[in-house]
């Protein structure tokens, strides 16, 4: 298992009567299993947050000891730098796409930062695993 693993959640296009498409729904969650194409997750969710990262900017580095996330960017571009190995910085790109969602999950003990290389502000979703602390 890696440190960090791409998911993707379908877009589903709404319409008026079978009209002209009005918006989109992207289901997260349901029945405590998480409803990403990549995997089939049984993730009890204790804790949902949304993190606002304004343009060129960046939050972190964080380690969580015994937490595991699921960030789903829901708005803007965002990377996630980590490290998957000692000393070895890897970085993920989350832009969506006109089909999906693009999110993350981050197992514990994996140092992460997320960084906002536009000027536009991103918006992330966080599903965690334990309460807020």
């Amino acid at each position: 298992m890696d440190t960090i693993e791409s998911l993707n959640f379908k877009i589903n296009y709404t319409s008026k009567n079978g009209s002209s498409l009005n918006g989109f729904v992207v289901p997260l969650l349901n029945e405590k299993k998480i409803n990403c194409i990549d995997l089939n997750l049984d993730f009890e969710s204790r804790n949902i947050f949304i993190n606002n990262i304004f343009g060129g900017q960046e939050k972190g580095f964080y380690t969580h000891e015994t937490k595991t996330a699921i960030v789903i960017c829901i708005s803007g571009n965002i990377e996630i730098l980590y490290y998957k190995e000692p000393d070895l910085l890897a970085e993920l790109s989350l832009e969506n796409s006109n089909d999906y969602y693009r999110g993350v999950i981050i197992y514990p003990c994996v140092k992460f930062k997320f960084r906002n290389s536009t000027n536009a502000n991103a918006i992330l979703l966080h599903i965690c695993n334990e309460p807020w602390s």
